[in-house]
C-alpha cells in the first residue's frame, strides 16, 4: 500500500452562528464548509471575531445602550446588547461583568447565560470561556449551545479530550445538529480515532444535502481507517459537489496513490495545482507525492519553483531538505535544514529528516536531544508514529537496545488498534485450494518479467537494486499492477474472488489477463509491453505478490520468480521497527506480525510443493556473507550474463521506491544479520508466535489465530 500524504486533522476551523432566539450573536462552531479550499487537516487560521453590531460606531453605540439600560435596568435584551458592544470595543471585562449582573437578575434567562460564555469566545479569552461555561452549565446542563462554546474554547486551548466530551454533551441535547457532528468528527480524525470519526461524519452527512467539507473529511477518515474504495468514492463525491475545493482533489489524489493508481493521482494533483497554481501548499504536497513515486528530480523542481517566487519560504526549504535526505545527500540535507531547526519548529517531517541525516554522520546523540522534547507536545497520530520511529532509529545508532525497542513500540501504539488478519488468512486458504493443481504451459508470455516476492523487509529491495544495475533490467519497484489486474475496480480488496475467476478461466482468458498486466506494469515503468522480452526485463518488487503465485503461473508462464527469505525473527522485528504508514497495520504488534509470517511461510511452501511452481530462492544471510557468488548464481538462474555493476549496487542513483531506500544506498553490511538477538528479552509474543514454523498446517487449512 502506498503512502498517504498529509491527511491528519489538527484543529477545526471556527466560524459564527446566530442565536436561535435572534437576540444573541455568538461564535459557536463552524457555520459551513471551510471556504479557503485548504485541506481539512491543516491547522486553522485563527478566526478573528467580526463586529456583532455592524454599521455602528462602538463608542456611540455603547453610550446609546448605556442610556437605554439606565432607563430599563431590568431589560435582559438591553444588557446583552450592551455587553456585546463593550466586547466589540475590546472591553470584554466590562461586558462579562455586565452579563454576570444580568445573570443575577435573570437566573433563568438562557439568553443571558449563553451570552456570558459567547462574549468570552468572541474575545478569544479561552480559559475564561471555559470557566464561564462550566459555571453556566451547573444551572443549565441541557444548554447545547453553551456546550458547543465550551467545546470551541477547549479546542483553542489544545484540550482535545475536553473538547470532544463537550461536543458529545451538546449532541445529547441536540442530536441533529449537523455542524456539531462535523466538529466532533474533525477532532476524532486529528487524534487518531478514525473509526469513530467515520461514524460521526456519516451522521453529519445524513443530516443535510451533500456538503463538500463533510465528504472531504469522511474520505480522509475512511482512508486512514483502511476503507480505501469508499474513501475514493467520498472524495470523488466531494469534488463533484465542489469542483474548486483543492483539498478534495488532494484527498482524491491520495486515494489513487494508496491503490497504486499513479496516473489517476497525477491527474488529481494537476487539478489541484491548476486551481491555485500560486499556492505553495499544493506544490509542497505534490512534491511529496513525486518523491514517493521515485521522481525526486521533479519534486525538487516543484520546490525550486516555490523558492523562486518566495526565496525565504520556510516550508519549501524544509521540503527541499527532505528531498535531499531521501536522495541520500545527507551533508547537503543537514546544511539546508540545520538553520531552520529553531525552537519553534513544529514540522515533524523536517525534524525527522534532519535527524536521520544526523544519524548517518555520527550525530545521533545531538539529534536525539532535539527530538525527544517534541514527544511531550500534542501530535497527530501520523506525526507521533514518525517521531517515535525516528527516535528508535537514533537509539539504535547509539547501541541502546532497550530504548530502541520501546521507542518503536510507542510509535506503533499510535496506530489504529482494530487489526484483524482473518479475512486475509481465509483468502490464502481458499486461493491455495483453488489453484493447487500444477499447470504446464508452453507459452512464453511474461518472459520479460521478474517477480521478487517474500515478506516485507526480507531483502526484496536489495535484490531489485542489484538487478537494476544490469543493463538488461529495469527496476519497476512495488508495482500495483498484478493486484489491480486480478482485482478489477469494484472487487473487494480482500477475498479469493480473483482465485475463483483464474481457476475457472480458459487459457485464452489467462493470456488476456497476462497481457493486461504487462500493459499496466510497462506503463508504470514508462516502457512498452511489446519491448519486454528475455533480453529486456522489468522487475516487480511487490513483496506480497507471493499470494498470487498460483495466478502468475497461469497468466504469465514465462515470468521468473525470485523468493527472498530471511531469518524469521529478524524479518518480523524489522517489520515491527518500520514505519510503514497506513499499510501493513499487522506490523504494529509482535503477535500479529508472527501470524502474518506464518501465513506467508505456509503459502510459499504450498506453491512450491503442492502446485510445483518454480522459484529462485535467495537467502538474505547467504547473500550478505558472499555477495559475488550469490549474484553470479542469481544471474545464471535468470539466464542473464554476469555484469560487475551488480556488485556495486549501492552506487546507483535511481530513486528506490521502498522503505529500504537508505539501506540499498549502502554497501553490504552484516549488522542486520541476527539483529533480533539483542532484543530477545522483549520479543516474547513474537518468539511464541513463531515456535511452530516447522509444523505449520497446509496453506489451504490455515485458520486465523
Amino acid at each position: 500500500m502506498g503512502r498517504v500524504f498529509s491527511i491528519d486533522a489538527r484543529r477545526p476551523r471556527t466560524g459564527s452562528l446566530h442565536d436561535r432566539t435572534e437576540r444573541v450573536h455568538h461564535h459557536c462552531m463552524p457555520a459551513g464548509p471551510p471556504t479557503d479550499h485548504s485541506p481539512p487537516h491543516h491547522a486553522a487560521r485563527r478566526h478573528r471575531p467580526q463586529p456583532v453590531l455592524e454599521g455602528r460606531q462602538p463608542v456611540s453605540e455603547i453610550s446609546r445602550l448605556s442610556a437605554a439600560l439606565a432607563k430599563q435596568p431590568q431589560s435582559a435584551d438591553l444588557a446583552i446588547q450592551l455587553a456585546q458592544a463593550q466586547t466589540q470595543a475590546g472591553r470584554w471585562q466590562q461586558g462579562l461583568a455586565l452579563m454576570r449582573q444580568a445573570a443575577a437578575l435573570h437566573p433563568e434567562h438562557r439568553g443571558v447565560a449563553l451570552c456570558r460564555v459567547a462574549l468570552m469566545v468572541q474575545a478569544e479569552q479561552w480559559p475564561q470561556a471555559v470557566r464561564e461555561g462550566t459555571a453556566v452549565l451547573q444551572t443549565f446542563p441541557d444548554h447545547a449551545e453553551v456546550w458547543r462554546l465550551v467545546a470551541q474554547a477547549a479546542s483553542a486551548l489544545d484540550a482535545p479530550g475536553m473538547a470532544m466530551d463537550a461536543w458529545k454533551s451538546s449532541l445529547v441535547h441536540e442530536p441533529d445538529h449537523r455542524r456539531a457532528w462535523f466538529a466532533l468528527a474533525t477532532l476524532q480524525l486529528q487524534h487518531g480515532a478514525f473509526s469513530a470519526s467515520v461514524q460521526s461524519l456519516r451522521r453529519a452527512h445524513s443530516l443535510g444535502p451533500p456538503d463538500g467539507a463533510i465528504l472531504n473529511h469522511l474520505g480522509a477518515a475512511l482512508l486512514q481507517a483502511g476503507s480505501i474504495l469508499e474513501a475514493q468514492q467520498r472524495m470523488q463525491e466531494a469534488v463533484d459537489v465542489d469542483p474548486k475545493r483543492v483539498s478534495s482533489w488532494l484527498g482524491l489524489a491520495q486515494c489513487h496513490m494508496t491503490q497504486g493508481h499513479e496516473e489517476d493521482a497525477e491527474r488529481a494533483f494537476q487539478r489541484a495545482t491548476n486551481l491555485e497554481p500560486e499556492r505553495p501548499h499544493t506544490r509542497l504536497v505534490y512534491a511529496r507525492f513525486l518523491v514517493s513515486v521515485g521522481r525526486s528530480a521533479e519534486a525538487e523542481a516543484q520546490l525550486q519553483e516555490v523558492l523562486q517566487a518566495a526565496p525565504q519560504s520556510r516550508p519549501a526549504r524544509l521540503g527541499l531538505g527532505r528531498v535531499l535526505e531521501r536522495k541520500g545527500d545527507h551533508a547537503a540535507a543537514i546544511a539546508l535544514l540545520e538553520p531552520l531547526m529553531t525552537p519553534d519548529l513544529k514540522d515533524v517531517d523536517a525534524l525527522t529528516a534532519w535527524a536521520r541525516s544526523c544519524a548517518r554522520v555520527s550525530r545521533a546523540e545531538e539529534a536525539l536531544k532535539r527530538l525527544e522534547p517534541h514527544t511531550k507536545r500534542l501530535l497527530t497520530p501520523t506525526e507521533a508514529q514518525l517521531l517515535h520511529h525516528t527516535i528508535g532509529d537514533l537509539y539504535k545508532a547509539l547501541g541502546r537496545w532497550e530504548q530502541t525497542f520501546a521507542a518503536h513500540q510507542t510509535g506503533n501504539r499510535h496506530r489504529e488498534r482494530d487489526v484483524t488478519l482473518q479475512g486475509f488468512v481465509q483468502e490464502v486458504a481458499r486461493a491455495s485450494d483453488l489453484l493447487a493443481k500444477p499447470v504446464q504451459r508452453t507459452s512464453a508470455l511474461g518472459s520479460g518479467m521478474i517477480f521478487i516476492v517474500g515478506m516485507p523487509r526480507s531483502g526484496t529491495s536489495l535484490i531489485e537494486q542489484i538487478l537494476s544495475r544490469h543493463p538488461a533490467v529495469t527496476a519497476g519497484g512495488e508495482l500495483p499492477s498484478l493486484n489491480r489486474t486480478l482485482r478489477p475496480e469494484g472487487t473487494p480488496p480482500v477475498g479469493a474472488e480473483w482465485a475463483e475467476r483464474v481457476a475457472t478461466a480458459p487459457p485464452s482468458q489467462w493470456d488476456a489477463l497476462g497481457r493486461a498486466y504487462l500493459a499496466d506494469a510497462a506503463s508504470m515503468a514508462s516502457m512498452r509491453a511489446e519491448d519486454l522480452s528475455a533480453q529486456v526485463r522489468l522487475t516487480d518488487k511487490q513483496p506480497t505478490n507471493f499470494v498470487f503465485l498460483g495466478a502468475i503461473a497461469r497468466i504469465l508462464p514465462g515470468a521468473r520468480i525470485i523468493h527472498c527469505a530471511r531469518d524469521p525473527l529478524d524479518t518480523c522485528l524489522s517489520c515491527f521497527f518500520q514505519n510503514f504508514g497506513p499499510g501493513h497495520a499487522w506490523s504494529t504488534e509482535l503477535s500479529w506480525t508472527a501470524e502474518m509470517f506464518r501465513v506467508y511461510r505456509a503459502q510459499m511452501a504450498w506453491w512450491t510443493t503442492q502446485a510445483s511452481i518454480e522459484v529462485i530462492d535467495v537467502q538474505y544471510e547467504t547473500l550478505v556473507s558472499d555477495l559475488e557468488r550469490e549474484v553470479h548464481r542469481l544471474l545464471d538462474a535468470l539466464d542473464l550474463p554476469f555484469h560487475p555493476d551488480c556488485l556495486t549496487f549501492h552506487e546507483s542513483t535511481r530513486d528506490a521506491r521502498t522503505a529500504s531506500v537508505d539501506q540499498v544506498r549502502q554497501p553490504i553490511y552484516p549488522s542486520s544479520v541476527g539483529r533480533a538477538e539483542r532484543y530477545r528479552p522483549w520479543l516474547g509474543p513474537l518468539i511464541d508466535g513463531l515456535d511452530d514454523l516447522d509444523s505449520l498446517p497446509a496453506a489451504n487449512e490455515l485458520v486465523s489465530q
